[in-house]
Formats: C-alpha cells, sequence, structure tokens
C-alpha cells in the first residue's frame, strides 16, 4: 500500500456548502486538483444543478465554486491505499474538520460524496461537540439526511 495525502481545501469566507470527499483518487492528487478524472461526474452533477455549464479548465471550475458558495475537502487528510478505490483505504488519518468550521463559520450544509466519506464522516464527527452544537445540516445521498447530533 502506498501511503496518499490529500489536498488542501477550497473554501473563503463566502461558502456555506462544504463538500466532503474520502481522499483524491490518482488523478487528482497528480494534477493537485479536486476530481480531475473526467470519468468522475461531479463536475457534470454540479453542472446540472445549477443549470450553468462549468468549464474544463481548473480555474473556472475553483470560480464555480466561489460563486456559489461551495467548498471542497475530505475526510481523510492522509491514508494508505493502492490506486484510488475507497475499499483499497487502510490507516486513515482525519483531517481537521472541527478547526475549519470554527475558522469558517459560514458552512451550513456539510454534503458527503459518497458511501465510504460517509462512513468515516459519521464514525468519527458525527458526535464531535462543536460541530454538532452548530446544528449544521448534514446530507449524505446514499444514507442520512437531518442535523448533526441529533
Amino acid at each position: 500500500m502506498l501511503m496518499k495525502e490529500g489536498l488542501e481545501p477550497i473554501i473563503d469566507d463566502q461558502s456555506r456548502i462544504l463538500i466532503l470527499g474520502t481522499l483524491p483518487g490518482e488523478k487528482s492528487l497528480t494534477r493537485r486538483e479536486y476530481y480531475a478524472d473526467n470519468r468522475n461526474q461531479f463536475w457534470k452533477i454540479l453542472s446540472c444543478i445549477h443549470g450553468e455549464e462549468i468549464k474544463l479548465d481548473y480555474k473556472s471550475r475553483l470560480k464555480f465554486l466561489r460563486k456559489h458558495g461551495i467548498a471542497l475537502w475530505d475526510v481523510l487528510k492522509v491514508a494508505d491505499r493502492e490506486g484510488s478505490s475507497d475499499s483499497n483505504i487502510a490507516n486513515p488519518v482525519f483531517n481537521d474538520l472541527e478547526g475549519l468550521i470554527k475558522k469558517h463559520p459560514s458552512i451550513k450544509v456539510i454534503g458527503v460524496k459518497g458511501e465510504t466519506a460517509g462512513e468515516f464522516f459519521w464514525d468519527e464527527f458525527s458526535k464531535n461537540s462543536v460541530i454538532s452544537s452548530l446544528q449544521i445540516e448534514y446530507i449524505n445521498m446514499l444514507k442520512r439526511k437531518g442535523k448533526i447530533g441529533s
């Protein structure tokens, strides 16, 4: 297994929605860009939701995120993983989500992208007193929706 280290968060003081993945895939890590693999439907889904075309260059993608108050990060900071599959993750180390939320109190919704990210998030952060005290809405399209801490 190879140790993989994630990317820095894409966030600013206008961000209201934080979308968390598990850990970037190989192409994203190589290019240092979130959701860089063209097979990933992330940017197409955001485009459809907002009814707005998102250009392929990363600078335009980041501009789109800022315009819509969307921040990106991952549940994991580092982990051992061969390839890009979340099923190959071992020895996970979590990002400081509490610190990020404290620094950016404008975040009101956390959306977790994918089953593994959701499981890691729920196990590690759902009982976090700082995060749950803010009553941030949590959305995982595969499993849960509600208030953190309830």
